[in-house]
């Protein structure tokens, strides 16, 4: 799951950086994202596995480990990014951690 994520990210991130002129479809944008995760390891991975993904990037956390600050290159839709974290990166550190 997280290697077709990293290839995605990678094959958008190299169009941005050969296009010649800025790409008007970029729009960069940072993104409160909740999360259910309990344990510190879990967050900690979430942010990790964030941060490797070409083009986002986790740049802090609330006081109570609740919510993720994350910088990402393409901010469309806001709710669109927090269900695509949700629904695969924290999903899979659930599965994994039950």
């Amino acid at each position: 799951m997280f290697i077709k994520e990293l290839v995605t990210a990678n094959y958008d991130m190299i169009k941005i950086v050969l296009n010649p002129r800025l790409n008007k479809d970029i729009k960069p944008g940072i993104i409160a994202v909740p999360t259910t995760l309990k344990y510190d390891w879990e967050i900690t991975v979430l942010s990790m596995l964030v941060t490797l993904t070409p083009g986002t990037l986790t740049m802090d956390y609330s006081s109570d480990a609740r919510t993720l600050y994350i910088h990402s290159m393409h901010v469309d839709d806001r709710q669109k990014v927090i269900d695509d974290i949700t629904n695969s990166f924290e999903r899979a550190i659930r599965e994994v951690g039950e």
